[in-house]
């Protein structure tokens, strides 16, 4: 059996989202401790899926088998395997699940059989990646993840990740920084659903692309905003560049899905929060204040408290850990 911890990415934006540029999306993120999940590999006589979480979604589990199988197929292999999911960290809300588990999934399979498969193979066997690819390559690397997409003839739609996992290519890394050991807090909504697969298709097919100017506007914040505080461990400059990101073309449009959001975000900075961003789709927040505890604490008011969940994290600097490995 080979267990594999995983851990949260926060996707803080995609970049270009435009038609006349060099490449691509691209896109920034960066990991956190928690919630985490575990994914637990074993051999089977059939290949099945378990997902324990208190919360999914079961046409999840059907994908994940026929993308297991397939992979079978592909690594001409006659083993069946049984993937577990368990832990706290939820599928569509932000948080870079589906990449994770198939990531840690690929990975098992390779250490029970001594595949000595590369990081790119196992990215390229993931299908994931076809729009962003901070997942793919924060699995290995945790820190903050900067990568440059696809060339613009590779790529010419845009689409949702999960909309483009056949594609073969995969985005560049450009670079991966450190985090300095600063807290970071979430709020998970309780009573929102994320939005479903189709709706992701449509909310790109109806938003993009996006004007340069807004690719560039972006993009400056990203790399002498947000890289650059982290690099110089500047927290009122890294602070302000999350805060302007949320205002570009893009990620203005992502808050648009969640007309309810806003009413929590004002909540957070009402109670003292410096920054607070959207990840990904959403529907989860993340945000920065010098006492996340006292945040949290005023969330613990009932008509709160029923709204969402708040938790305080921090930022993970290393990839996933292979934590068990034995026979069985």
């Amino acid at each position: 059996m080979i267990s594999i911890l995983t851990y949260p990415r926060i996707h803080v934006t995609l970049l270009d989202m435009s038609s006349n540029g060099y490449r691509r999306n691209g896109g920034l993120g960066f990991f956190v401790n928690s919630p985490s999940l575990l994914i637990m590999i074993t051999k089977s006589k059939v290949s099945q899926v378990n997902d324990h979480r208190h919360r999914k979604h079961g046409f999840d589990t059907q994908i994940l088998l026929d993308w297991l199988n397939d992979l079978i197929k592909k690594l001409n292999i006659q083993e069946k395997f049984t993937i577990s999911i368990s832990g706290k960290t939820l599928s569509h809300f932000g948080f870079g699940c589906s990449t994770s588990i198939r990531m840690a999934s690929i990975e098992g399979i390779s250490l029970l059989l001594g595949l000595k498969l590369s990081h790119q193979e196992m990215i390229h066997l993931s299908r994931r990646g076809g729009t962003s690819g901070i997942g793919v390559h924060g699995y290995f690397k945790g820190g903050l993840i900067f990568d440059i997409g696809h060339a613009a003839s590779e790529n010419s739609t845009h689409l949702p990740s999960r909309s483009k996992e056949f594609k073969q290519n995969y985005p560049l890394l450009f670079n991966k920084i450190d985090l300095p050991n600063w807290e970071v807090g979430l709020l998970i909504p309780k009573n929102l659903e994320p939005i479903s697969h189709d709706n992701e298709k449509i909310f790109f097919e109806k938003n993009c692309p996006i004007s340069s100017e807004a690719v560039y506007q972006t993009t400056y914040h990203a790399v002498f905003g947000v890289c650059a505080a982290i690099k110089s461990k500047n927290k009122e400059h890294f602070h302000k560049a999350i805060m302007n990101i949320q205002k570009q073309e893009w990620k203005k449009k992502e808050w648009e899905l969640y007309p309810s959001l806003p009413v929590l975000k004002n909540k957070l900075y009402e109670f003292g929060t410096k920054a607070v961003g959207i990840s990904s789709l959403g529907p989860s927040l993340y945000f920065f204040a010098d006492d996340i505890e006292s945040i949290i604490t005023k969330f613990q008011k009932p008509n709160l408290k029923k709204q969402c969940d708040i938790l305080k994290v921090s930022f993970q600097n290393t990839g996933r850990k292979v934590i068990c490995q034995k026979e069985i």
